[in-house]
């Protein structure tokens, strides 16, 4: 694989063997019931022609944004009475991504931990036709009221993490 150009063909038999060789759940396309598609710009590549760290997190936190409005409306906004918070955050990079020759990405979500207050959101980042992830990362959300202590999930937006929780995967990576 060295010397290998950003065809397809290699792009795919890179992402096959890296799938193989990690042996995780969490790098398929199988592992994620939530997906929002996000578009690439060629401005979205750094100085050595590779799609930016910081471009992985936005797809991240796009999904998880659209996850919200789209699953719990009305309970999610600048206006609504509580709000989640970031309180840590991760990304797995398995293999760099390059535009022009990814013009979109399928980011994957699902929620691996849920607790009183809190979850934690699993992502995975698929180039369009890939079943194998290039980056896998994770969003811990605490829910917060107006004051910033953590509060209780709302009903409506448990309901729909429920619906994308994956209980085993918490331990498998």
């Amino acid at each position: 694989l060295m010397g290998c150009s950003a065809t397809r063909s290699c792009w795919t038999t890179m992402l096959r063997v890296s799938y193989r060789v990690l042996g995780r759940g969490d790098v398929s396309r199988l592992f994620y019931p939530y997906f929002v598609s996000t578009p690439l710009r060629l401005s979205d590549n750094d100085g050595f022609m590779h799609v930016n760290n910081a471009v992985y997190y936005s797809c991240f936190d796009t999904a998880s944004v659209l996850f919200m409005e789209r699953e719990c409306p009305g309970e999610f906004g600048v206006h609504a009475a509580l709000k989640p918070f970031i309180a840590a955050s991760s990304c797995e990079f398995l293999r760099p991504m390059v535009v022009p020759q990814i013009l979109s990405v399928d980011t994957g979500v699902s929620i691996i931990k849920l607790g009183r207050s809190s979850c934690t959101y699993k992502f995975g980042l698929f180039p369009p036709r890939s079943d194998v992830a290039t980056a896998v990362g994770t969003f811990v959300h605490v829910w917060t009221d107006a004051s910033g202590r953590s509060t209780e999930i709302p009903a409506p937006v448990r309901a729909a993490y429920e619906r994308i929780f994956k209980a085993d995967a918490g331990r498998s990576g």
